[in-house]
């Protein structure tokens, strides 16, 4: 698996956490 497919997926799931879960700051 390509790095750009991994740092792809740490951003839409951070994206995911952060419009899912505002109040929770990671």
């Amino acid at each position: 698996m390509p790095k750009i497919y991994i740092l792809a997926k740490i951003i839409v799931e951070g994206y995911y956490n952060r419009y899912y879960t505002p109040m929770v700051d990671t």
